[in-house]
């Protein structure tokens, strides 16, 4: 049976749940796949090894998600940020 729920209540949805939770709500069904995919591609973290580079390129070229990106995080510092600022 299909559920009716407002868009305005699946975008709040989305946004307040973590990668694991928007991966499994992609599977779902179309709606919530629409609206999760959204939340997971809005940015991308990018690392300065190749398998992040082919990973980011895959998405840059796919016809759908390089729609969705509208940030993109360069990460080329392979320590952790928060360590670094506790000490």
């Amino acid at each position: 049976a299909s559920v009716n729920i407002p868009p305005e209540l699946l975008a709040i949805i989305t946004s307040l749940s973590n990668t694991e939770t928007l991966k499994a709500l992609r599977l779902t069904n179309h709606m919530l796949c629409v609206f999760a995919t959204s939340s997971l591609f809005s940015t991308i973290s990018l690392y300065t090894d190749d398998k992040s580079c082919e990973a980011f390129e895959s998405v840059i070229t796919h016809t759908q998600l390089k729609e969705q990106v509208h940030k993109i995080r360069l990460n080329t510092v392979e320590v952790d940020y928060v360590s670094d600022v506790s000490n």
